[in-house]
């Protein structure tokens, strides 16, 4: 089982991912790693937050232009 869907059985988010955007068919929950796996992130409860798809690539826009705003979201997450 993927740890998204661990991690929606354990925190059961109501349809909702951490940034308040609404689960859909076309928006499905996503892993989203706060400490980035290319710098040896474990894929872990504790390294994680359920996002959906839309939330999710936008972040790694924001990651991209406005750094400490994703450092701060990040801290949020865990």
């Amino acid at each position: 089982m993927k740890l998204e869907k661990i991690m929606v059985t354990i925190y059961r988010p109501d349809g909702i991912d951490w940034l308040n955007c609404k689960l859909t068919r076309r928006n499905p929950y996503t892993y989203h790693h706060i400490f980035k796996a290319v710098y040896g992130g474990p894929v872990s409860l504790d390294n994680g937050a359920i996002l959906t798809s839309s939330p999710h690539s936008w972040l790694h826009r924001v990651e991209m232009n406005q750094l400490m705003c994703y450092n701060r979201l990040n801290e949020l997450f865990k």
